[in-house]
């Protein structure tokens, strides 16, 4: 898999901010100095494929069947 297939997105655990570039091992380096004991982070990995569409809600106008 290449990197066009995965998402990161890297969050915080004590206050809940976003980190931005994840692409850097030292990703998180500018928050720390920032905040020292902010030390927890959740990281969520996001597979991307072309074949699975995006979930979106839909409404199914034939059966008049909403979600």
């Amino acid at each position: 898999m290449n990197d066009k297939t995965k998402r990161y997105t890297v969050k915080c655990q004590v206050c809940g901010k976003e980190i931005g570039d994840t692409s850097k091992p030292d990703f998180a380096e500018q928050h720390i100095n920032e905040n020292p004991g902010h030390l927890e982070y959740r990281v969520i990995v996001e597979m991307i494929s072309p074949a699975v569409p995006d979930p979106q809600p839909t409404l199914n106008a034939a059966n008049g069947a909403q979600k």
